[in-house]
């Protein structure tokens, strides 16, 4: 698979933006101010009309893990950091397929 494919794999709205050569910020998820970023664009989102139940599950997951310490920032399958954030997630890692590999 080539690299590309893999990164619409990890994140498809980045990959999608960078297709449309659109400009867009990047705030990593052990940036102190995440989720204040992220409960911004639910905000505007909502409003919009534009946030699916798949945003707001993605949404509600992202405060369950970035809680109080840096642990819970960890993917449960394979300990890697922010991948598990992005997309509909299930019990295997998008980025290591549940070996832990990442």
């Amino acid at each position: 698979m080539n690299e590309i494919t893999e990164f619409e794999k990890f994140h498809p709205r980045a990959v999608k933006l960078l297709r449309k050569r659109k400009q867009f910020i990047v705030v990593a998820c052990d940036e102190p101010y995440f989720m204040e970023a992220y409960s911004l664009i639910r905000s505007h989102e909502t409003t919009k009309g534009s946030w699916s139940d798949v945003d707001e599950r993605v949404y509600r997951d992202a405060q369950l893990r970035i809680g109080a310490d840096d642990a819970g920032q960890q993917c449960p399958s394979c300990s890697g950091y922010g991948h598990f954030l992005v997309g509909d997630r299930d019990e295997r890692c998008p980025e290591c397929g549940g070996s832990g590999q990442c």
